[in-house]
């Protein structure tokens, strides 16, 4: 998960390049608990809103489509409490979710022991271990088949350095997977959508995971406003990913009214020339 505090900008280096803050351990304590109190709305999202749960069958759609089931390596990157984890696993795709918050990943973990006596019988074991996108990834090059990112750079200083290690463990001609925000709707035009879209019961219901997913979500905005996490166009997401070795494919919009970009990519062999 992020790997600044909640409402701290990343300082700004040497000639305008942004340098990773200096963060002191009350401040990491109050992103860590930040972080897990969000885990606990979090995993409402599945049961309660809509929009995550349809991005979230979009992106096992564009596995599926893409790799057979039982033969493909999936990596989650960022993977929360490992909702993407799950739903890849019971669909027979061996996937390894990696994240830097361990509350996230003890949520992930139990999860995954739920579907541990299916395993083999169309289920896939899941493994799990922490790890920042900030640092290289503890696996060998060309290590798997597909990587998926769920909205995990917004909250990089240098996604760049995160778009380079998917390259380094995807094999050639692998698939990248990365949901990435383009803009921050407020929680009344959230709202809106979901009741205009699914019905006014779909808001009512869960009034409190609403609510709660507000207040996170003021939050996270005003880390974007003061610079902390970022937005990208198209265009941005498409230079970002073409430039570090994948020839993009795809971009969708999807999530609450539009908000995220999903991006479909593929790793290019080292030396061929950008495809944006």
């Amino acid at each position: 998960m992020a790997e600044n505090a909640p409402g701290l900008a990343p300082a700004a280096g040497p000639a305008g390049a942004l340098a990773r803050p200096r963060v002191g351990w009350w401040r990491r304590t109050l992103a860590g608990a930040f972080w897990d109190a969000y885990a606990s709305v979090y995993d409402g999202l599945p049961r309660h809103f809509r929009p995550y749960s349809m991005q979230l069958a979009r992106v096992v759609d564009h596995v599926k489509a893409r790799h057979r089931p039982g033969s493909a390596r999936v990596l989650d990157a960022g993977c929360g409490t490992g909702n993407y984890v799950t739903a890849l696993s019971k669909v027979g795709y061996e996937v390894v979710g990696i994240d830097r918050a361990p509350w996230m990943l003890s949520r992930a973990r139990l999860k995954a022991a739920l579907n541990r006596p299916w395993e083999g019988n169309g289920v896939a074991p899941a493994t799990f271990c922490r790890a920042s996108l900030t640092d290289n990834l503890p696996f060998a090059d060309s290590s798997f088949d597909c990587v998926i990112s769920i909205n995990a750079l917004y909250m990089l200083n240098f996604p760049e350095v995160a778009l380079g290690e998917f390259k380094r463990v995807i094999r050639p001609g692998g698939t990248l997977i990365l949901s990435h925000p383009r803009r921050m709707p407020g929680l009344g035009e959230i709202m809106r959508d979901h009741a205009k879209r699914f019905g006014v019961a779909s808001v009512l219901c869960p009034l409190f995971t609403f609510g709660a997913l507000g207040f996170f979500n003021w939050v996270i905005s005003r880390n974007f406003r003061r610079g902390g996490y970022f937005c990208w166009s198209e265009g941005e997401l498409r230079d970002a990913v073409g430039g570090s070795g994948f020839a993009v494919e795809k971009v969708e919009q999807v999530y609450a009214c539009q908000s995220n970009h999903l991006l479909l990519a593929v790793r290019q062999k080292d030396g061929a020339p950008p495809r944006r």
